[in-house]
């Protein structure tokens, strides 16, 4: 089993904090000293979530390219880490800074333990950490470059999955890398009718874009907003869809 542990500690400095972590549970491995903007509620929370981020994309801690699984174990420090991955957290504050444990980790197993025994009596290594902003979750995307992904498409192609592997987050996370990849996706055109253009005006959005994997039938919507290009929904395509290049 992949084990990640880490504890969170004050310092002096009230946007400062040691974020301790291991990977084995029997010594420790470092501490990264995590600072947070000042102007940011629940420092410590999101000081942990941008810690354990870090350890699992950057550092690969628990492996290259991992994806959560029933097999990683994640043990927090904060019981609200816990809340945001189950979708039971009021601190939609937060939201963004967990969405990676609510996407390509959504398959680990989450527990909650403050003992910091193991993080005693050591001189682990120590890193420093900037947190600026969330950094979101991406999918390489064919013909597009990366598009960051959201708790809800994720959800969505779960659904899509197999009788027998319904619900499991890590294969819906590889079956959407693949989707999204895929040589054979290209953009498409959407005939959309009036009252469609209308709601979408109405919202203050561009409809955004639409692409099209041949192969499993599908459509990947894309927009743009403050944070980037965002992948915000797939479905089944269908006669409403033609090709651009052929149409122009």
């Amino acid at each position: 089993m992949n084990k990640l542990k880490v504890f969170t500690q004050a310092t002096d400095s009230p946007d400062t904090f040691l974020v301790y972590w291991t990977n084995n549970l029997i010594s420790p491995k470092g501490v990264i000293k995590t600072t947070v903007p000042e102007n940011m509620d629940d420092k410590m929370i999101v000081a942990e979530l941008r810690a354990i981020q870090y350890l699992l994309e950057e550092r690969s801690v628990l492996g290259e390219h991992a994806i959560g699984n029933a097999h990683m174990h994640i043990t927090v420090s904060l019981g609200a880490i816990k809340k945001l991955k189950l979708g039971r957290s009021d601190k939609a504050h937060l939201a963004r800074y967990a969405e990676f444990l609510c996407t390509r980790f959504a398959g680990c197993q989450i527990e909650v333990d403050k003992d910091d025994r193991v993080f005693k009596d050591s001189a682990p290594e120590q890193t420093e950490l900037m947190v600026t902003a969330p950094v979101p979750e991406n999918v390489e995307m064919r013909g597009i470059g990366r598009v960051s992904v959201t708790r809800h498409v994720l959800e969505r192609m779960a659904k899509r999955l197999p009788t027998d592997r319904a619900g499991d987050p890590a294969k819906a996370w590889k079956m959407l890398q693949r989707m999204a990849s895929d040589p054979s996706v290209r953009e498409v055109g959407r005939n959309s009718d009036v009252f469609t253009r209308l709601a979408f005006l109405k919202r203050g959005q561009a409809e955004g874009r639409y692409f099209l994997n041949p192969k499993m039938n599908m459509i990947l919507v894309v927009a743009d907003n403050a944070r980037g290009k965002n992948l915000v929904t797939t479905y089944s395509a269908n006669s409403r869809f033609f090709n651009m290049t052929a149409a122009a």
